[in-house]
């Protein structure tokens, strides 16, 4: 079984806005996904989800700290997901999934504050964030 398609997702990483060390951040936009389901007994189906965004919206929101990475950004995701769903008798079924997906975000202009490392003003600087979520789910049938 094959099923493909488009699909909207947003992610936000909210530290308090009384972080010292962390902006708040938030991504979103339209994917193109294609996914298999491989069956493995009669109730059992594993699958495998390949996403990619290729044009995403990112914004850096300002906590404690003033961070501001550049003028503007581009930014894409990829992500790769599995997992297993396990069908019941009467129609209904139980799932996990892992799933990592990488973002990168290229901005143009000058960064603020500082590096802390090297004390230097950084001038088009690039960022990844991954991350990596685990579902578990029970999903009812009609």
């Amino acid at each position: 079984e094959l099923d493909f398609g488009i699909k909207y997702s947003e992610f936000q990483f909210e530290p308090p806005l009384d972080s010292a060390n962390r902006a708040r951040l938030k991504t979103s936009g339209a994917s193109f996904f294609i996914q298999a389901k491989i069956p493995r007994g009669q109730n059992l189906k594993t699958f495998v989800e390949f996403e990619i965004m290729p044009k995403a919206t990112h914004k850096e929101i300002a906590t404690g700290v003033q961070l501001r990475s550049g003028d503007k950004v581009d930014s894409s995701q990829v992500g790769l997901k599995f997992g297993n769903i396990h069908s019941l008798t009467d129609g209904n079924s139980i799932f996990w999934s892992l799933s990592s997906s990488l973002e990168k975000n290229v901005f143009k202009g000058i960064a603020t504050p500082t590096d802390p490392a090297s004390g230097q003003t950084l001038d088009g600087v690039t960022v990844y964030n991954r991350t990596v979520m685990f579902f578990m789910g029970y999903q009812w049938s009609d």
